[in-house]
């Protein structure tokens, strides 16, 4: 089995930018699935396949309601066991069965 030897990034680009152009490139960043910039510019200079993540707004609204909706549910599930357990508990109370 040969052994696999990894080669450490020893050199370094330094350029300078006007504001805009970072935003630009910030804005590009901030769209990808990459965590640090380095990273993003690593491969665009390297001209390897950058991902971009699409965000729809139509379905903000959407999944706004769904998260409320949830939590809703959540609180009245957790209501719901709590009134059957203080009803299980009542002595003297005959069993449903």
């Amino acid at each position: 089995m040969m052994k696999k030897t990894e080669e450490n990034r020893s050199r370094r680009i330094m350029t300078r930018l006007k504001p805009e152009e970072y935003k630009v490139i910030q804005d590009r960043f901030k769209k990808t699935m990459f965590r640090k910039m380095s990273e993003y510019s690593w491969n665009v200079l390297l001209e390897k396949t950058i991902t971009v993540t699409h965000c729809d707004k139509s379905m903000d609204e959407v999944l706004e309601e769904l998260i409320l909706l949830r939590k809703e549910l959540n609180v009245i599930g957790i209501n719901f066991n709590q009134a059957v357990r203080k009803l299980n508990s009542v002595e003297g109370m005959p069993d449903a069965h």
